[in-house]
């Protein structure tokens, strides 16, 4: 566990006032403190991952979900998801860019891989690459 998830930091920094945890303002002050420039103290844009997350599951989540729904899912033997409506958010999926994907199929894929390792079930890492989609991300190149 990383040690800014400790139990006790967390509950300390629930107890800060709002107005000090809004921005991380503690955090922005001692950049500031330190002599940082004012685009590393606060920064022109925010740090987003979305698109390579979205990359990541275009190329890897999509395809291991549509493997798992033809073969066996137990987040859905287990009631936590409807395998008809997952099936359909993954079609969905499909047809959307690569931005626009739908964030909420990678806690999917997470609790699936971290059961099947506790049950000792792992799922099978697929050695061939999916087909490349219509809609590539602008952050890494296409698969070749």
């Amino acid at each position: 566990m990383t040690p800014l998830a400790s139990p006790e930091l967390i509950r300390f920094g629930e107890w800060l006032p709002q107005h000090w945890r809004r921005r991380k303002l503690l955090l922005r002050q001692r950049l500031e403190r330190m002599g940082m420039p004012a685009e590393v103290v606060n920064p022109p844009v925010r740090e987003n991952l979305a698109g390579l997350m979205g990359l990541g599951l275009r190329r890897h989540g999509l395809p291991l979900l549509a493997r798992l729904l033809r073969d066996g899912l137990l987040v859905a033997d287990l009631g936590y998801v409807d395998p008809q409506k997952l099936r359909q958010a993954c079609h969905d999926a499909e047809l959307l860019p690569t931005d626009d994907l739908d964030r909420r199929l990678y806690p999917v894929v997470a609790v699936e891989r971290a059961l099947r390792s506790v049950a000792g079930r792992p799922v099978a890492v697929s050695r061939r690459r999916p087909p490349a989609s219509r809609h590539q991300g602008a952050l890494l190149p296409a698969p070749s």
